[in-house]
């Protein structure tokens, strides 16, 4: 058996019913970093979709360096996988960031267009652009969201949660639904179990995040803030559990 299906064969003796099954699948990290040829990635991920599809897993197909792939051939994979292979959903990854805003939404067009399955996204941060990378993914027609509190993982981290949501609810009114007045004590939750640092003045979370310096903001808190908060403040501190200024 390939080692994807052994994979499979041991998250299906662990209980769970679903499952990502993740490819390389831009040419130069497969054959540089995982040392095989190209059949072997897709032989082996059809191989394993299409046996977590008989073994009743959701199965989410997850393609680790999409965006520095050809796109062409991408395109072509996973529509290789849907047919030959499975998959319940797709995962359009960038692995390291690369993607611009436009060529965010460019991809998932191109890739919703391909195949009629809910696409999922899984940014990276490498460039800073993760969140607006993913907001122009789902404005596209994304239907779901890979992020993390605080935006902890590999390197520059993944989709921090925080700015996502936030900026989707009040610059695009998606309310994806999460109790935004707990994401401070979260926040400072995983910072604490994962012993991480964010910056200071990191958006919404950051300890300095709704302090007042000096100069003309201070007279303006000190005249707006109390009635018209949003006058100093684009989200009120205790929409997001943070402490006022």
């Amino acid at each position: 058996m390939p080692l994807y299906v052994d994979d499979v064969k041991r998250a299906v003796d662990c209980g769970v019913d679903g499952i990502v099954i993740e490819i390389p699948c831009s040419k130069h990290l497969v054959e540089h970093s995982y040392r095989w040829p190209m059949e072997k990635a897709i032989d082996l991920s059809i191989k394993a979709t299409r046996f977590a599809n008989e073994q009743g897993l959701y199965t989410s197909f997850f393609t680790i360096d999409a965006t520095r792939a050809d796109m062409d051939w991408y395109l072509n994979l996973i529509e290789r996988v849907a047919k030959e292979g499975y998959m319940d959903a797709l995962t359009l990854v960038d692995t390291f960031g690369v993607l611009s805003p436009q060529s965010a939404a460019y991809y998932t067009k191109a890739v919703k267009g391909r195949i009629s399955k809910p696409l999922e996204i899984h940014f990276h941060a490498d460039f800073g652009l993760a969140v607006a990378n993913t907001i122009m993914a789902v404005l596209a027609g994304a239907e779901v969201i890979h992020s993390t509190v605080t935006g902890i993982g590999e390197r520059a981290g993944n989709t921090p949660m925080e700015e996502t949501v936030l900026a989707l609810l009040t610059m695009y009114g998606i309310d994806v639904g999460l109790k935004y007045d707990k994401l401070n004590e979260l926040s400072q939750l995983v910072r604490e179990l994962s012993n991480t640092v964010i910056p200071a003045n990191r958006p919404f979370i950051g300890d300095m995040a709704y302090d007042i310096e000096s100069g003309i903001v201070s007279g303006w808190c000190k005249n707006n803030f109390n009635q018209h908060p949003t006058e100093v403040f684009p989200v009120h501190p205790n929409f997001v559990g943070h402490r006022a200024p």
